[in-house]
């Protein structure tokens, strides 16, 4: 599987079992693993130039084996990431704390 993951509420109507924003970030606090951000920086290919983006909700996570980065993002009542093995078990952990699933792009609910 490749591509993204989210996790999010099942949906029973389309606005009433979105996570709110401000539950992720309690979420994230409570949380030592997770390291919110505000602003996201990069370099702008074409130019060289430093870019900032403001991007409230987006969390970093450092895996404590592997040592790799990941990022969950808060989108539209619903927190993404993208696919990768090593964050399926953090991402169920959170989505239990959420009292929500882990879908995939297409909305059906990631079992394994």
């Amino acid at each position: 599987m490749a591509g993204g993951i989210y996790i999010a509420r099942k949906q029973h109507d389309a606005n009433a079992n979105l996570i709110c924003l401000e539950e992720w970030l309690s979420a994230c606090s409570a949380d030592p693993s997770l390291s919110v951000v505000n602003e996201l920086s990069a370099v702008n290919p074409s130019t060289g130039e430093q870019e900032k983006v403001a991007n409230k909700g987006c969390a970093f996570y450092m895996h404590p084996v592997q040592g790799s980065l990941y990022v969950f993002e808060y989108v539209h009542g619903k927190i993404a990431a993208s696919y990768d093995q090593q964050i399926i078990l953090k991402a169920r952990e959170l989505a239990s704390r959420l009292g929500a699933i882990l879908q995939d792009e297409q909305g059906l609910e990631i079992m394994a």
